[in-house]
């Protein structure tokens, strides 16, 4: 099933694995191949047991306010009893607060108690001295961990620190809260039960064995939904690849139609709502039913063609090793991404952060209207809706399928689709564009594997639940192999007519490419963009440099005639969204220009060091740097100056890069060096590395072999046009492309160029390793070693991919309190009621009020009006001009005090409740103060969840 690539790319021989040719010997250099390779898998499969030997801990519950301290309790036992909501309870951890002594005292000691009090039977007993002191994300902690509690869910536990007599806040100090924080426990001193909680954390132990039961549980019950979802992304995809002309293989078919059925649907649901065509489950399972159709009807004529034995025939008939070999491969890396990066979501409530809000709801309004909505009524008086939507219509369609569309339902659906569409469908994406475009399925396949198993972006998207970016990435490879063949009109068109040859017939599938990834996400068609811009280029100047100089025969007309009219029909197709965004989207939301770049472009803060910090960061970055070096030693002319040049192009951007995304702020980078060299300042040297880079990636891309290049070198390039602190002067739209956006899509040109640098390793290795010579012949042996090396390979993906689930932050915005909370208000409240909820603004929209916690989400669940809006509002007409305004000039502008005119304010503007969710920790309203503020009355509490009625 070997496919030649796009673009004349030479043959490469690398696109099967096995080889009879291979004669040579092992000699001392193959044997020392051969065993740093097996000793850099034996190492990483002992590592993989032993960390899935030890499972994983994920958080249990979070009590974070700490608005007091223990400092003036003078007792020798602190005591804190809570609820463990989970089995295997095995860790708790302690907010401390003040000086940490370098030694805890052995007479000290720490136990876990069966039952809520000092008098409970002892589960663990040590000395504090056992205790491990933490620091995350600038609090320290001191951490308990003791053998993991089997029975633990639902049972009541107590944690005390004892001494033989002296305080234990002479040793140490730990937060609390001084009103009931954990509704399901009590802080003790010896003097008994004490007001308030302690600030801690609980954490339980989820091993392997449970991972692969609930698992297999969760398949086996949940059959029909996977059902449905496998079929929703292949049939529709299938039914238009099947019909539409295209230039694809059986296999890259199978690879391509998840991506065009995500990129078909808004499309479909951007046309069919012009005529009123309104989508439901009855009519979702109508669409699929006719998308099977469809697929059946061109499978039985093809195989009835004439008689003849079609091209799909002789590629069923002529399976080899190595097409065995590798869909086996990408079935077992679908299979560990897909686990893996669902596990990230074992615990959650609903997604995380302010994005997770307003991506379930506009899918509920999808569900809700059958289609793309007009605007945000109910839920934000708002009367556009200008948001990119192809996310929300493959979410409402996987709800429509499943019948899981209710609100609680989205809650939970959304998260579930998100993390698959972002961390799981780029792989058979990645391995598609490598194989058509490349001409090298295996580049694709290792990309996948680094991308879904290693790297720790698109894993952390389930930290911000940036799921319309996964989208658009994952898209984003597909939407180039559908334009590139339109662009080259290379081979035969398989479709609806048979053995045509008009390149024009090419050009629908990239209409949809084009169209879906538009409709998908407006920054990465950026990049889209951007590639075909560069491509075109390169096929210029590439004609520039053939023997016959500006021969008509050579200049790429045809291929720029056909991008043109794929680009027109693009444009026609997106015409009525074109003409929304026109009339509704805030334009000004681009320009940023009086915004301050130190909190806008400061990348590094606002990525993060748990990402930042990742060992994949700086892994694959320098396996890229070490694919450009490798590219311009082997597909160069000049193979001495094309090494030269890939290497010094891949460390100055791998230097640069990390310079830039490293450093907190464009203040820090300025003030790091005290003295700068040449008297250029820090910030231009990386400006001028930047450039040396791009222009070293341009001269190795000069030849027709760019493709590999491509992404790195769109990337690069708009990366510097989004950075404003490495440029003396505002680029167009530099504010809407940001710098935090770039870097994190980056993973995808880094995993490709890192697919090339380990598939040209492992391929010199194979070679020249004599490792042939070893198996020849033994066929016993050969099957031993590579079920070994499978074996190896699949605990050490398992254990890549898990080791990259728990990375929930410590302030899920909805966790279960929150869902009971706002159902209570839901069923309870009247509609008439208006809560004020905590917020924050951002700079460059200071008058959207944006939700700190669960509050946020009091209109979509409890169905009630809030003054927060979802984060894109601000790009939004609201039906009142005023409304931004008026609902900013209602909140209280610092905490509520007890002056009546604030209230009154507060009851004039219509408000009649305060709601605290669990997130809102020490930023937020202070609950202790409300608590006897005489203007209000508790309504609700549960845990650190509030709900004040004004009086």
């Amino acid at each position: 099933m070997k496919e030649a690539p796009i673009v004349a790319i030479p043959a490469q021989p690398g696109d099967t694995v096995i080889s009879s040719s291979g004669t040579s010997t092992a000699t001392g250099r193959s044997r020392f191949l051969i065993s740093l390779a097996a000793l850099a898998l034996l190492v990483t499969t002992v590592w993989a047991i032993f960390f899935l030997a030890g499972g994983l801990e994920f958080r249990l519950f979070d009590q974070r306010l700490r608005s007091g301290d223990t400092g003036k309790l003078k007792t020798n036992v602190l005591a804190q009893s809570f609820a463990s909501p989970g089995g295997n309870l095995n860790r708790l951890d302690l907010l401390l607060v003040g000086p940490i002594p370098n030694n805890l005292p052995d007479d000290m000691q720490v136990k876990l108690l069966a039952g809520d009090g000092l008098d409970g039977q002892v589960v663990y007993q040590a000395p504090v001295s056992a205790a491990r002191v933490i620091s995350d994300a600038g609090d320290t902690y001191l951490s308990i961990t003791f053998p993991p509690q089997d029975g633990s869910a639902g049972k009541t536990y107590t944690l005390a620190l004892e001494t033989p007599g002296y305080p234990v806040n002479s040793v140490i100090q730990t937060a609390y809260s001084p009103i009931d924080a954990l509704s399901s426990g009590a802080l003790y001193t010896e003097d008994g039960p004490q007001a308030g909680d302690l600030a801690i954390s609980a954490y339980y132990r989820y091993s392997l064995p449970a991972f692969l039961a609930e698992t297999a549980r969760t398949t086996l019950g949940q059959l029909p939904f996977i059902l449905a979802f496998v079929l929703l992304l292949l049939l529709p995809g299938l039914a238009l690849l099947a019909w539409l002309p295209n230039d694809l293989n059986a296999g890259q078919i199978l690879l391509a139609a998840p991506g065009v059925t995500a990129l078909a649907l808004p499309v479909f649901f951007l046309l069919g709502g012009l005529v009123g065509f309104a989508v439901g489950t009855v009519m979702m399972w109508v669409l699929l039913a006719l998308c099977a159709v469809a697929v059946g009807l061109r499978v039985f004529l093809t195989f009835r063609r004439d008689g003849k034995q079609t091209a799909l025939q002789m590629q069923l008939r002529n399976w080899s090793r190595a097409d065995v070999l590798f869909w086996s491969s990408l079935a077992a890396l679908l299979l560990l991404a897909t686990m893996t990066r669902l596990l990230s979501l074992h615990g959650l409530a609903a997604g995380n952060g302010m994005d997770a809000y307003h991506h379930t709801l506009i899918t509920e309004m999808f569900v809700r209207d059958g289609g793309i909505p007009r605007d945000y009524a109910p839920f934000v008086p708002l009367r556009s809706f200008t948001y990119h939507f192809g996310f929300h219509a493959l979410t409402a369609s996987v709800a429509w399928i499943t019948g899981r569309t209710s609100t609680t339902d989205v809650m939970t659906l959304m998260p579930l689709v998100g993390q698959f569409a972002g961390s799981v469908l780029p792989i058979p994406g990645l391995v598609l564009f490598a194989w058509k475009a490349l001409g090298n399925r295996w580049i694709g396949l290792v990309a996948g594997a680094l991308g879904g198993l290693i790297s720790v972006v698109p894993a952390y998207y389930v930290e911000w639940s940036r799921y319309t970016q996964g989208l658009g990435l994952a898209l984003l490879p597909v939407a180039w192999v559908l334009l590139l063949g339109a662009i080259e009109g290379n081979g035969t068109a398989r479709g609806m007519v048979s053995r045509a040859r008009n390149p024009l017939l090419f050009v629908p599938l990239a209409v949809i490419g084009g169209a879906g990834l538009f409709l998908s996400h407006y920054r990465i068609v950026i990049i889209y963009a951007g590639f075909a811009a560069l491509y075109l280029a390169w096929r210029l100047v590439s004609a520039f440099s053939e023997a016959r100089l500006l021969s008509r025969h050579t200049l790429p007309i045809a291929q720029i005639a056909r991008a043109a009219v794929t680009g027109a029909l693009t444009l026609a197709v997106l015409a009525p969204w074109i003409i929304n965004l026109n009339r509704n989207f805030v334009k000004n939301f681009i320009d940023r220009s009086g915004l301050d770049i130190d909190i806008y472009f400061a990348t590094g803060e606002r990525l993060g060091a748990p990402l930042l910090n990742h060992f994949s960061v700086p892994l694959l970055a320098g396996l890229s740097a070490i694919a450009v070096a490798i590219f311009g030693w082997k597909e160069t002319r000049n193979r001495r100056a094309g090494l030269a040049l890939g290497a010094g192009a891949g460390l100055l951007a791998f230097i640069s890069a990390l310079y830039v995304y490293f450093h907190p702020s464009p203040t820090a980078m300025q003030l790091e060096l005290q003295s700068h060299l040449l008297g250029l300042s820090p910030v231009t040297w990386v400006l001028l590395l930047e450039i040396v880079a791009c222009a070293a990636l341009v001269w190795l891309a000069k030849d027709r072999k760019a493709l590999l290049l491509l992404p790195a070198l769109v990337w690069l390039i708009l990366s510097l046009w989004s950075s404003p602190q490495l440029l003396p002067f505002r680029l167009p739209f530099v504010g809407y492309l940001d710098a935090v956006t770039l870097a994190s899509v980056a993973w995808l040109p880094v995993v490709l160029l890192a697919g090339y640098a380990v598939v040209t390793a492992g391929r010199w290795t194979w070679h020249n390793a004599g490792l042939l010579s070893l198996v020849e012949g033994r066929r016993r042996v050969a099957i031993a070693l590579a079920s070994v090396t499978a074996l190896a390979l699949m605990v050490s993906g398992l254990a890549l991919g898990t080791s990259l689930s728990p990375v929930h932050d410590r302030g899920p915005y909805v966790v279960q309190s929150d869902v009971e909370a706002l159902l209570w208000m839901r069923d309870n409240l009247p509609r008439d009621s208006y809560v004020l909820g905590n917020s924050f603004t951002f700079p460059w929209a200071p008058t959207q009020l944006l939700g700190m916690d669960s509050g946020l989400w009091v209109p979509l669940v409890a169905e009630l009006p809030s003054t927060l809006q979802p984060i894109a509002a601000y790009n939004e007409q609201p039906i009142d001009p005023q409304y931004f305004g008026k609902v900013r000039a209602i909140v209280p502008p610092g905490p509520l005090i007890d002056k009546p005119e604030e209230w009154q304010a507060l009851k004039s503007a219509g408000v009649t409740h305060i709601y605290i969710g669990s997130n809102a920790g020490e930023r937020g309203y202070s609950a202790q103060a409300l608590l006897q503020n005489k203007h209000v009355t508790l309504v609700y509490h549960k845990d650190a969840v509030w709900l004040f009625k004004i009086l």
